[in-house]
């Protein structure tokens, strides 16, 4: 590129460098810049059309799926998830077998799906582990069903993160999220500015 800036050249010997040094650059930061745009994208209502975008690992979170994660990323025993359901309801009870059918992968035999109601109790039973119990309030309803925003909403409040911490997880995860966006994912349904939080979100914050 010295030679392209300092010496006169002949269109071939102009045409090689570019084609050489400049074209691959630029197509380089364009694929880059083009995949970030889509990995940013969620399944999400736009105008009335569905922005059709394949996760990362091709299929949709499950219950088992935020369950294995936080157990493997807390590296807890299976006793100790357990363990950690019943802060939320004592009276939970639950045969080894079963939390180790919620375990395994879904063409493994003897794969059961998590419910909403277990992974509700587990994920506030988190709440209680990491923050304590608070007496002064009365125990809320496990909600019937279990959403990614919900689990979102859940492990920020169970971790005490702030705004800058999510983002920084999102970014050492190479899944920058801006601040509309976030704030968006934490509003109540129903609130012109709520945003549903896509399987890509959750599992890079995972």
């Amino acid at each position: 590129m010295s030679k392209m800036a300092g010496e006169h050249l002949d269109e071939e010997s102009f045409c090689q460098l570019w084609t050489r040094w400049v074209l691959p650059r630029f197509r380089v930061q364009f694929a880059r810049r083009v995949f970030g745009i889509f990995r940013r994208m969620n399944l999400h209502e736009t105008d009335g059309h569905t922005a059709h975008w394949v996760p990362q690992q091709g299929y949709t979170v499950t219950n088992n799926d935020i369950l294995r994660s936080i157990r493997y990323m807390l590296d807890l025993s299976d006793g100790r998830v357990l363990e950690i359901a019943q802060l939320s309801d004592p009276s939970l009870s639950m045969e080894k077998e079963e939390l180790l059918a919620f375990m395994k992968k879904e063409d493994d035999a003897g794969f059961v799906m998590c419910s909403d109601q277990f992974l509700g109790h587990f994920l506030d039973g988190l709440v209680v582990h990491f923050r304590g119990r608070d007496d002064s309030k009365p125990s809320r309803p496990i909600e019937s069903r279990i959403t990614n925003n919900i689990v979102l909403k859940k492990l920020r409040v169970a971790f005490e993160l702030k705004d800058v911490d999510m983002h920084a997880v999102f970014e050492s995860a190479g899944f920058p999220v801006n601040k509309p966006e976030l704030t968006a994912v934490f509003r109540l349904p129903g609130h012109k500015h709520y945003r549903a939080c896509g399987d890509q979100m959750l599992r890079n914050f995972l």
